[in-house]
């Protein structure tokens, strides 16, 4: 059985997909930062080192994946 399914449809589920991501993101982002705050001082400086490159690339990330949502957000408003 086929079933027709809108484009509006399909632009909600991908939006609704791409914010499950971006939660996911900002979960992880948060808590790295917080395993950074706590162990600033003890933890070697590679680690220290890797976690704010890390840190670094996950907020760009993020600044992405909410770049995407907005514009198809807008392309929504517009049809």
């Amino acid at each position: 059985m086929l079933v027709a399914v809108s484009k509006l449809d399909v632009a909600r589920e991908r939006i609704a997909y791409l914010k499950l991501w971006l939660g996911a993101l900002v979960v992880a982002e948060i808590s790295l930062l917080g395993w950074l705050a706590s162990n600033l001082t003890t933890a070697s400086p590679w680690r220290v080192l890797a976690c704010v490159v890390a840190a670094f690339v996950m907020g760009v990330q993020i600044m992405r994946l909410h770049n995407n949502i907005d514009s198809l957000t807008e392309e929504l408003r517009d049809s």
